[in-house]
């Protein structure tokens, strides 16, 4: 996947997607049974919510082969169930740090699109920024899963010794 080709990246992408998980609107637009039946049903959760992101990751990458969709959907899935399962703080720093790596994307996104439209510029040059920018955005990428994955991690631990052996894995990560 070049990531260079969309115009949304995936740090976007999460960004809008852990807004969504957020807003409340959609549930009060529900019926009741409805209702009932998503919040009594794990089941039903993740399948709602990994059928959103799927939808999601399906328009943004429209020009993406259907494997690649579902294994970013898998992923964008797992980081969210580890953000949203975790400690508080680490929820609200990473959503700080979705936004603020947004910023410098539209940011970065704007100033590379002027330098790009330089004639002035030699394509070599131009290609020198655009793997520059890459290789930024690949690291921001790889620091943002590392908190994530890390700040779940540790947080699975201090829960594992909070409940002893009631502590179960796939109750942390699925509810």
């Amino acid at each position: 996947m070049n990531l260079k080709e969309y115009s949304l990246s995936p740090l976007t992408v999460m960004l809008f997607i852990h807004i969504i998980a957020l807003s409340n609107f959609f549930h009060t637009e529900l019926s009741d049974g409805f209702k009932n039946y998503i919040e009594n049903s794990i089941i039903a959760k993740q399948i709602i919510i990994f059928l959103t992101i799927l939808t999601i990751i399906s328009q943004v990458y429209p020009n993406e082969s259907l494997i690649n969709i579902i294994l970013i959907t898998v992923t964008m899935y797992f980081l969210l169930l580890f953000i949203t399962n975790s400690d508080y703080r680490l929820h609200v720093g990473v959503f700080i740090l979705l936004t603020i790596f947004h910023l410098y994307e539209t940011y970065t996104k704007q100033k590379t699109k002027q330098q790009l439209s330089d004639p002035r510029l030699e394509a070599e040059y131009k290609e020198k920024i655009l793997e520059k920018n890459y290789k930024i955005d690949r690291i921001i990428y790889g620091i943002m899963i590392s908190i994530i994955i890390g700040g779940a991690l540790y947080y699975e631990r201090i829960k594992r010794k909070q409940f002893g052996e009631k502590f179960s894995l796939v109750k942390f990560l699925f509810t």
